[in-house]
């Protein structure tokens, strides 16, 4: 309860979170692989967005993957009219 007001629902849904965390659909390093991949869709749809915008835009890696797995940077400059 917060200054009188309640955020409590009518209704509970009792959700066993034990039960929940077992059931997987992927192994841990297929869901590491779904989520690299994603992150390139949205890098390359950053780099497509800003291209289409007047900026010279690219990916660089900075750093092996053995450092961080956020290894690619995303450098765009202005272009010149």
């Amino acid at each position: 309860m917060l200054d009188g007001v309640s955020f409590q629902t009518p209704y509970s849904i009792p959700i066993d979170r034990s039960n929940y965390s077992k059931q997987r659909l992927f192994s841990i390093e297929q869901q590491e692989q779904i989520g690299l991949k994603a992150k390139r869709i949205l890098d390359w749809g950053r780099v497509d967005y800003l291209k289409k915008n007047a900026f010279d835009a690219r990916l660089k890696v900075y750093a092996s993957k053995n450092i961080t797995l956020e290894n690619i940077a995303l450098i765009a400059t202005p272009l010149v009219q």
